[in-house]
């Protein structure tokens, strides 16, 4: 029932005009659970060596990362201003969603979802700190890259700076080689793309109070 709540809520909201940042949070984060394409789920299916939910589990992730890029790099001057609140609430819900997940599994605490979120949200930054990130087709595959690196190997590959340990690499790259059409690379952007692009244009539409 709170589920189904919540979920009618974010869609009222979808179609507000403006809204506050606790409405954007909401928003956003019934987004996060509910904009998920089957196309991508069966690409991700069909990839080789592939564990398709630990793979799912990481669009998650990917996404909050593409909402939180969104945010920090619109070019409208209201969003951006407002931003950082509306992350700051969004960011307070996902880690309350994700603890409860990991205890209700008896898998971690609320303090080890932070650690994960943070180091998630610090590897896929690192990823657009590249030189190669000026360009867009290159910044989406680089996403596309590390969202591959977190759905075929371990959280280990990467560091607490959120960037890729050396010793891990040829276990990655072992498994990144199964992937012979890049299934995995192209997913990852894709959905980074397509929250990104979805966003700019909803940012367009609405305001933040």
């Amino acid at each position: 029932m709170e589920r189904n709540t919540r979920y009618a809520a974010t869609m009222v909201s979808v179609f507000k005009k403006t809204l506050t940042v606790d409405e954007t949070a909401e928003t956003l984060y019934g987004l996060m659970q509910k904009d998920s394409k089957q196309e991508w789920r069966s690409k991700l299916s069909s990839a080789s060596g592939l564990d398709p939910v630990r793979a799912e589990d990481e669009l998650v992730f990917l996404d909050f990362f593409a909402i939180y890029f969104s945010l920090k790099f619109t070019r409208s001057p209201g969003w951006h201003d407002k931003g950082i609140l509306v992350f700051e609430k969004l960011f307070s819900l996902v880690l309350s969603w994700f603890g409860s997940f990991l205890e209700s599994k008896n898998a971690g605490t609320r303090d080890d979802a932070f650690r994960i979120l943070d180091g998630r949200l610090k590897a896929y930054g690192a990823t657009i700190e590249r030189p190669s990130s000026a360009d867009p087709d290159e910044m989406i595959r680089s996403v596309g890259l590390t969202y591959a690196a977190y759905a075929f190997a371990e959280d280990s590959f990467y560091g607490a700076d959120g960037r890729p340990r050396e010793d891990r690499f040829p276990d990655f790259l072992r498994k990144l080689s199964q992937d012979h059409g890049e299934i995995v690379i192209a997913v990852g952007g894709e959905v980074f793309n397509h929250r990104m692009q979805m966003l700019y244009t909803w940012f367009d539409s609405h305001e933040v109070a």
